[in-house]
C-alpha cells in the first residue's frame, strides 16, 4: 500500500504540456530517438513514457528498492534498469548503444547528487547534442550540451 501511495503522490507530468514541450524541443534540435536515459527514475513514471518514443530507454536510480518497483511496474517493457548513482554511470555495463544517449532527464533529483560530478558523466554519455531536462513541479529546466 505504501508503494502505491508514493507513486500516486509523484508529480503527474501527463496532466500538462510537459511532454509536448520536450518532444517539440528535442525534435527540432536533435531529432534522434535512439536512446533516452531517465536518471533518478524512482518508480519509472518518466521512463515509461519515454519507452513509447525511444528505441532504447535506460532507467537508473541509486535505490535498489526504487529500481525494483520500476522494473515491476514495467515488467513487459524493454527498458534497461540500472541501480547506480548518477556519478557512477560510466562504471556500469550497458550496451554501446545505451552508452551514447540522445536525451537525459532528471526528475527532481539534482539535489540528491554531486551535480558537478554527475554532469561531467552526462557529458561523456552524450554522442551528439543532447537535451538534459531537470524537472520540478513548478518548472522545467533545460540544459543543452
Amino acid at each position: 500500500m505504501r508503494r502505491e501511495k508514493y507513486i500516486t503522490h509523484r508529480p503527474d507530468y501527463t496532466m500538462s504540456d510537459f511532454y509536448s514541450l520536450i518532444w517539440t524541443y528535442h525534435g527540432s534540435h536533435s531529432n534522434n530517438w535512439t536512446c533516452a536515459h531517465d536518471v533518478g527514475t524512482r518508480p519509472g513514471n518518466v521512463a515509461k513514457i519515454f519507452n513509447e518514443r525511444f528505441s532504447n530507454v535506460v532507467a537508473s536510480d541509486p535505490s535498489h528498492l526504487h529500481v525494483a518497483v520500476a522494473r515491476k511496474r514495467m515488467d513487459n517493457s524493454d527498458v534497461t534498469f540500472i541501480q547506480c548513482r548518477a556519478e557512477d554511470l560510466l562504471e556500469v555495463t550497458v550496451s554501446d548503444q545505451q552508452r551514447k544517449v540522445d536525451m537525459i532527464t532528471l526528475a527532481e533529483c539534482i539535489p540528491l547528487m554531486d551535480a558537478e560530478k554527475a554532469f561531467a558523466v552526462f557529458e561523456k554519455l552524450r554522442d551528439r547534442e543532447v537535451c538534459t531536462f531537470e524537472v520540478a513541479p513548478s518548472h522545467l529546466s533545460l540544459y543543452i550540451g
